[in-house]
């Protein structure tokens, strides 16, 4: 793949990062709409608690690039997830159309995926390919395009799920 086509890529992926509020450029129910969504692996809500059960990173001083006002990627997490807390950059906007892939795949913040992908049980050789892929690239959002190459929804969501 060429840089040109990547960069295309990546900005499609990335345009429109209003978080959870952002429109759907598809018209599939994704999980809120079918029934018990809340306990489906694939929700937010699972995502949520699943993340409350992680261990937490140790507390940096307030400010850090990467924290915002938060102290820990896991807090960071659990706060960028509630449209409600108010400890986020920006507004954010409720969506229950949105499913966990959906926004582990719009994080553009490598810490938050690295962090989640190193407690959450995935195998440390996928940890350090994405440490690696994610120290290769320019920008935040090149960073954390590179650690989901390595690891995918996919890979969190069964990791996550076998910790259970």
């Amino acid at each position: 793949m060429t840089m040109k086509v990547f960069v295309i890529i990546m900005a499609m992926l990335f345009s429109g990062l209003t978080a959870l509020g952002a429109d759907r450029m598809d018209s599939q129910p994704v999980a809120a709409s079918r029934p018990d969504a809340e306990k489906l692996p694939d929700s937010i809500v699972w995502l949520i608690q699943a993340i409350r059960r992680l261990p937490s990173d140790e507390p940096v001083a307030p400010g850090q690039q990467g924290y915002n006002n938060y102290t820990t990627q896991k807090d960071h997490w659990l706060g960028w997830l509630d449209p409600n807390s108010g400890t986020g950059t920006y507004a954010r906007k409720s969506a229950p159309d949105r499913d966990a892939a959906y926004v582990y795949n719009r994080i553009v913040e490598p810490k938050m995926l690295l962090w989640l992908i190193s407690v959450s049980g995935v195998k440390q050789e996928l940890v350090q390919a994405s440490i690696e892929a994610a120290a290769g690239a320019s920008t935040l959002a090149r960073k954390s395009a590179a650690i989901r190459q390595q690891v995918p929804w996919a890979v969190v969501e069964a990791a996550l799920l076998e910790r259970e």
